[in-house]
C-alpha cells in the first residue's frame, strides 16, 4: 500500500515532543501548526516509501501526492 499517496495522520508536529514523551505509544502533541504525514507517494524516492517515513506540512495542504486512509 506504500507509494500511492502520503497519508495524513492525527498527530501534530513538534520536533521536541518525542524526546520528552513516553517511549511506548506516545499520543503526540495536542495542538500545533503542522500535521504529520506518513509514508511516501508515487512522487517520492523509494527510500520514502515506508510507513515509518514522516514529514509534516500545513493541515490545509491540498496535493495529488497526499491523502488519507479510511479504516473501520
Amino acid at each position: 500500500m506504500a507509494g500511492n499517496v502520503a497519508e495524513w495522520v492525527a498527530d501534530w508536529f513538534n520536533d521536541q515532543y518525542y524526546s520528552k514523551s513516553v517511549y511506548k505509544n506516545p499520543a503526540g502533541p495536542i495542538s500545533g501548526e503542522f500535521r504529520i504525514m506518513r509514508g511516501g507517494s508515487w512522487f517520492n524516492q523509494a527510500s520514502s516509501l515506508r510507513t515509518t517515513f514522516r514529514l509534516w506540512n500545513y493541515p490545509d495542504l491540498q496535493s495529488e501526492t497526499v491523502g488519507f486512509r479510511c479504516a473501520r
